[in-house]
């Protein structure tokens, strides 16, 4: 929990530069939070699909915690799509040892998984981009460079998690 200035909260566990692909870093947050915060929770497909709603028919979105369900089933993707990329481009290299020598039909799944998985993270990249096309996430651009968002945003979509932060502030103050 952060103050800055501009009474922006602190969204992300470690300050970071933009880097061309956030790809390594949605990993490690969605590792380093694995204990609940960040995983994925039943509800989470409900959850979205009423949140989708909401933003639709332009009506008040239910109370959500720090990550969105629908940004929680995005980690997962990611963790899953890079996952299987990583294990698939070791059996690629595999074959590349001397003295080792997978059949043919490894190289060959291996391969086609790894094909997979590459256009799974390049198709996540950009919905996690398009993401931005809906008014309601634009206010997190900012946060993509600075790790901060602004306290309205956070009041208005992330009110559950916003309450937690009110309770530790008022108990540290």
């Amino acid at each position: 929990f952060c103050w800055q200035a501009k009474r922006s909260i602190e969204f992300f566990p470690l300050p970071r530069a933009f880097s061309m692909t956030e790809m390594p870093y949605l990993c490690w947050a969605f590792l380093y939070t694995s204990t609940g915060v960040n995983s994925y929770k039943k509800g989470d497909v409900k959850g979205s699909y009423l949140i989708l709603k909401a933003m639709l028919l332009k009506q008040k979105e239910p109370p959500s915690e720090k990550y969105l369900p629908e940004q929680r089933i995005a980690y997962l993707y990611f963790v899953v799509s890079i996952g299987l990329v990583i294990v698939t481009g070791v059996i690629k290299v595999i074959k590349n040892i001397m003295g080792v020598q997978p059949t043919n039909g490894i190289l060959f799944w291996g391969a086609q998984l790894h094909n997979l998985a590459t256009v799974m993270v390049i198709f996540g990249v950009i919905m996690h981009l398009a993401a931005f096309i809906v008014k309601e996430n634009r206010k997190l651009l900012p946060g993509m460079f600075t790790g901060y968002v602004d306290e309205e945003y956070v009041k208005e979509r992330h009110s559950l998690w916003y309450k937690e932060l009110k309770r530790e502030y008022e108990k540290q103050s």
